[in-house]
């Protein structure tokens, strides 16, 4: 493939990582408190919770759709993978891990892996990147606010 690029953010969030984890995976919940984003299960028998490596997720992130498959969904992570046609693959991960800077507080990562022939589009300093990282910190934004507000 060659190419490859990743974009990370991170933020200190006022939460337990327990916490912060059941929020990601309450995928009803996003409306409350991301509306930027809609995720929903393809089992429909499933919540976010209960996904496994294998399983596939519908995303739909401002408009742009996609159905990525779960790589990981464990106490530490959330993981998964899509791809466009092989052009552009993108390994997405969300982690909570006990903080050490905020006492009972998550540090909160998230971060996507970039391969595959147009992943230059998300090169840090281009377009893509600056847009992709802005996404991602508005996310992890309205993640911590949503804890404040509570």
């Amino acid at each position: 493939m060659g190419q490859s690029h990743s974009v990370v953010t991170e933020i200190e969030i006022a939460a337990s990582p327990a916490a912060v984890r059941s929020r990601l995976l309450d995928f009803a919940g996003y409306k409350e408190w991301h509306p930027d984003w809609t995720l929903t299960t393809h089992d429909t028998s499933k919540s976010g919770v209960d996904l496994r490596p294998g399983d596939k997720i519908s995303c739909d992130m401002k408009g742009t759709k996609f159905s990525p498959v779960i790589n990981e969904n464990s106490e530490n992570a959330l993981k998964w993978t899509g791809d466009l046609l092989g052009l552009f693959v993108g390994t997405h991960q969300f982690y909570y891990h006990p903080s050490q800077k905020t006492p009972g507080g998550t540090t909160f990562i998230q971060r996507e892996d970039f391969t595959g022939p147009l992943s230059y589009f998300v090169r840090e300093g281009s377009g893509g990147g600056i847009s992709t990282r802005a996404n991602f910190e508005r996310l992890n934004s309205n993640l911590a606010k949503s804890f404040e507000q509570k």
